[in-house]
């Protein structure tokens, strides 16, 4: 910023003059103004782009407030919007999920619900305090399901088996709950007095069959399944050789429940996917059935719609202000004649009035609605844009919104760019996305023995950690492949990561693939005393990427997702390709509705880089940064006159000073000659 020097500075004489009585600093003031003129227009013109810096700013803050508006309308879930309702909410509820809400479609149902579902809870025996000591050793926690009579127990595969260690720190009944609590192994521990002692109250986290829980113990008195020690909260009924101390208080089940007369069986209470796009939550048995109606949600697609005429009236109004003429107060708006501004607005209202190509009968605004005004903004025919919406929801939703189908059931649409042409596309695909894996060489031993071929170091999509089974002998190879996915997936090093694993027991021959698609995934088995006991040699095979074409051009894979390359008509439109086999796999109607595009032309207008305001406010600044250049220069420079003039007025008035003193003294004599002569 130009510094500005004061009128006193540089040595101002603030006194009149002794010589002359002249007011000097005043003299030099009024002259140094005058020589401050061409700084002034500097200071003046500096304000104006000052000014017209701020207009740029108001106008990028409100078509970024426009942009924010118009996104939401460009996704084709702002169309999708349906609405449920239920006779007897006592008995469940039932709710739209928006992020899936495109699924469903409208009708009517029946709901019946024979059983909800339940976790297992069990209770050990009594105790006579929390501080009562228990006994110390580990404590294993296996989720998965048990059979009728509570005899035979199978581990569910993608839970992890949790093993806690208790010992002097934490033998008491109260230590051991807090242990179990803070393990997270998905179950949790409470101590109630029943009247007759304190019992260890355990309860599964999740509700569903395959969601019960099996709870055995190493005890440090050597007898797992004494009456002593851990084993007194243990729950393992088909333990050999020991009565179970805990009790089962309730089954872990699922919910039985029909949805128009067909019989529907689910391991929670909230069930996401029986109707996709809808939600039930059961909340009652109740055997006689109720209805619920699922319907298109008009009101708020109508409210977008009212939403996007809003948004753009608004920018109209905004931009208007910033450079129109009010003949009334003859004043001009700060960016009148702007011809950035203009291109915008003439821009947007190019779009907005635009008629979409093969869009059937709903191509233009007009269609459903909405018109043009005198004064450029948008008025609603409320009554034409209702007709529209109920009776082509989807061709409204095409009129605004960014929408691509896809006429391979296995392949999905998953975004686009602003380079993304609009029209027919065609996929080809020459490889499917695999999925790294490790097999072994031979089939597993089903023997594991603690401390002797227990462990298995593997490394998952590049995170690795060590693997301990639980040892026994297993009854099939496929038993012990269901211990280990349940070891792998329950490990916190890979469950931080998002990581997880199938594994498989095809002959005996243990494979561990991972769920991760593409090059990123891999499955290494590297280390551990077990590995040749389990895989023999192991042999690891990376993920691949799908790979094909898009319109003939090889497109970018990465796992499932196939990206169009740039620079083709293609660019940047995304699609998942779920399965199926290589080969053509149809094609890709991809649309670009009136939202979709106004959104894509305001990113480009907002590039910080290269938009349109971006150039604008560059060159303002850079006219700017070059006037208080000029402004120090002049400051410089007037320094110079003030001190000048200053010097120049001084030695006149000293000048005057001596020619004062000669006069006086020259008086003095004439004076002093005068008296003499009179008295001669």
């Amino acid at each position: 910023m130009a510094t500005t020097i004061s009128s006193t500075s540089a040595g101002g004489i603030t006194t009149q003059g002794v010589g002359s009585g002249l007011d000097i600093a005043s003299i030099v003031d009024k002259l140094v103004s005058v020589e401050s003129i061409p700084l002034n227009n500097l200071k003046t013109q500096e304000t104006a782009y000052q000014t017209r810096l701020s207009a740029y700013s108001a106008a990028r803050g409100a078509l970024a407030s426009f942009q924010n508006s118009v996104a939401a309308l460009a996704k084709p879930t702002a169309f999708s919007s349906f609405a449920a309702a239920i006779n007897d909410g006592s008995v469940a509820a039932v709710a739209v999920d928006s992020t899936n809400a495109q699924a469903l479609s409208s009708g009517s149902h029946t709901l019946r619900v024979d059983r909800l579902a339940s976790a297992q809870r069990t209770a050990s025996s009594a105790f006579t305090s929390t501080a009562s000591v228990v006994g110390t050793g580990t404590l294993t926690i296996d989720i998965g399901s048990w059979n009728g009579d509570y005899t035979g127990f199978t581990p569910n595969a993608t839970a992890g088996s949790k093993t806690i260690t208790i010992d002097a720190g934490n033998d008491s009944l109260a230590g051991i709950r807090d242990a179990i609590n803070n393990a997270g192994a998905g179950v949790t521990a409470s101590v109630i007095n029943d009247g007759s002692g304190n019992r260890l109250v355990l309860s599964g986290t999740a509700t569903g069959a395959a969601q019960g829980f099996r709870l055995t113990t190493t005890d440090s008195d050597g007898d797992d399944t004494d009456t002593a020690g851990l084993w007194q909260v243990a729950f393992d009924p088909g333990a050999a050789g020991g009565t179970p101390q805990s009790q089962h208080l309730v089954d872990a089940l699922n919910a039985n429940f029909s949805l128009d007369g067909l019989a529907i069986s689910k391991p929670d209470n909230h069930v996401t996917d029986a109707i996709a796009g809808l939600t039930i939550d059961l909340k009652k048995v109740d055997t006689s059935s109720t209805a619920f109606t699922v319907s298109r949600d008009l009101t708020t697609a109508k409210a977008n719609v009212n939403g996007f005429v809003a948004a753009y009236n608004n920018i109209v109004s905004n931009l208007h202000s910033l450079t129109g003429y009010d003949a009334t107060t003859k004043t001009a708006g700060v960016l009148n004649g702007d011809s950035s501004i203009r291109l915008i607005a003439t821009r947007l209202q190019s779009l907005v009035a635009s008629v979409l190509p093969g869009s059937g009968s709903v191509s233009s605004l007009a269609d459903i609605g909405i018109k043009f005004t005198d004064d450029g903004t948008l008025g609603v025919d409320d009554a034409k844009l209702s007709t529209a919406l109920s009776g082509n929801p989807d061709g409204v939703s095409r009129l605004f919104a960014k929408t691509g189908t896809a006429s391979d059931a296995l392949v999905a649409y998953s975004g686009a760019t602003g380079q993304t042409q609009v029209g027919t596309h065609a996929l080809h695909v020459d490889r499917l996305a695999t999925r790294g894996l490790a097999s072994g060489s031979s089939a597993a031993g089903l023997v594991i023995t603690a401390g002797v071929n227990d462990t298995v170091g593997i490394t998952i999509d590049n995170v690795a950690s060590t693997i301990t089974l639980a040892p026994g002998t297993y009854a099939s190879a496929a038993a012990l492949a269901t211990q280990l996915q349940s070891q792998i997936n329950g490990t916190a090093a890979f469950s931080a990561a998002g990581t997880s694993v199938t594994v498989g027991s095809g002959n005996g021959v243990l494979t561990v693939t991972s769920q991760r698609y593409g090059s990123a995934s891999s499955v290494v088995v590297n280390d551990g005393n077990g590995v040749t006991g389990l895989f023999g040699t192991p042999v690891s095979t990376g993920g691949l990427d799908v790979a094909g074409t898009i319109d003939g051009t090889a497109f970018t894979g990465a796992g499932q997702v196939a990206t169009g390359a740039t620079s083709t008509s293609a660019e940047g439109l995304s699609l998942t390709v779920a399965g199926g086999a290589p080969g053509d796999r149809g094609t890709i109607d991809f649309n670009r509705g009136i939202a979709a595009r106004v959104d894509d032309v305001l990113t480009q207008f907002l590039d910080t880089d290269n938009g349109l305001l971006g150039a604008a406010t560059d060159s303002i600044n850079n006219s700017i940064k070059d006037l208080e250049k000029r402004e120090d220069d002049w400051n410089t420079r007037l320094v110079a006159i003030r001190a000048r003039y200053t010097a120049q007025y001084n030695a006149m008035d000293a000048l005057v000073a001596s020619l004062n003193s000669t006069s006086s003294y020259l008086t003095q004599q004439l004076e002093a000659l005068r008296n003499s002569t009179k008295s001669s």
